[in-house]
């Protein structure tokens, strides 16, 4: 598939007996020389498939790879549940400070590929002994598989404005959905017939700025720029370890996170609120900060709005007499 009009888009199919290095780069050079040579690709996201890379990099070896986010996040939860078995799982589920250590962990792949190995070893020595205890499988899985087999490289998603290929993944379903299970030769050839024309139609109408795809969800812009504005403040130096951790924590919903970030402003109070720096949630509706106004006009003073649910204040007022 790829990128038309910002639009993602099937280029070709092809039947394959096997999935080989050799057999991909078969393909590609085929795809490349015969199909579309007119085509020159600048950035491929895939799944980890080795094979794949190779291929890709033998056929267009000026391309930059990169590698799927939701399939390491993936890969980490499948290494937890083979590993934990169902109580450690429950007991996961329920264990506050562990579930913010694995949403880091998660998160560990938008920093820049420079900088992942120290963060994992930042984020494995600020974390408690028996925290590092119950995830030593873990711990020890990433530092083999993701810093040593794969290294950082491949893992890091920095920058990258296309970090999965869901989109791939939900026209896998499409096609399943339209094939069915093992249809006869001619049912397939007529299938492939109809779905050659359908795109073709989606091209065209994409030339002439006609949408073919539902708009982008609101949640999913917004999670964009949440993500951009972590990375700038990341990047021009505005947050530590601690401050990029304690935000990428609120990120997503895994093991039921009681707090989301879908703001910049949000993002943002990992700035002002020393705080919130590395496991403490914000409050639960935004944080800001209102003016109380004297009565003579001249003086304000700033009052933390948070809710009242989630922390015990005592408030002390003072009359001012100037």
């Amino acid at each position: 598939m790829g990128n038309v009009n910002n639009e993602a888009v099937p280029l070709a199919w092809a039947l394959m007996t096997r999935k080989s290095q050799e057999a991909y780069v078969a393909v590609l050079e085929y795809f490349k020389d015969h199909l579309t040579p007119n085509i020159v690709p600048t950035v491929v996201c895939q799944d980890y498939e080795i094979g794949l890379r190779n291929a890709i990099l033998y056929v267009y070896p000026n391309v930059q790879v990169i590698h799927c986010w939701f399939h390491y996040t993936q890969a980490l939860f499948r290494r937890i549940r083979s590993k934990l078995g169902p109580r450690d799982l429950q007991k996961l589920r329920n264990w506050r400070l562990a579930k913010v250590f694995y949403r880091k962990m998660c998160a560990i792949a938008l920093l820049p590929a420079a900088d992942i190995p120290a963060a994992f070893r930042w984020l494995v020595d600020n974390t408690a002994p028996d925290i590092q205890a119950f995830f030593a499988d873990l711990i020890q899985y990433f530092q083999d598989t993701w810093l040593g087999r794969f290294t950082p490289e491949k893992l890091s998603v920095y920058l990258c404005r296309e970090r999965t290929n869901n989109k791939i993944e939900s026209y896998h379903r499409v096609l399943h959905r339209r094939f069915g299970q093992h249809p006869r030769i001619w049912q397939f050839a007529a299938k492939l017939k109809n779905l050659q024309t359908i795109t073709r139609t989606e091209v065209d109408a994409l030339d002439r700025s006609i949408p073919v795809r539902r708009p982008t969800s609101q949640e999913n812009l917004s999670r964009q720029i949440t993500i951009d504005c972590l990375w700038e403040l990341y990047e021009n130096g505005s947050w530590d370890l601690a401050r990029f951790f304690g935000c990428a924590n609120h990120l997503s919903a895994i093991f039921q996170n009681v707090f989301v970030i879908t703001t910049a402003h949000e993002v943002h109070m990992f700035v002002r609120a020393a705080g919130h720096n590395v496991d403490t949630p914000p409050p639960r509706k935004a944080m800001g900060a209102m003016n109380a106004i004297l009565p003579n006009g001249l003086y304000r003073i700033p009052i933390l709005q948070i809710d009242r649910q989630e922390q015990n204040i005592s408030i002390l007022i003072c009359e001012y007499n100037p």
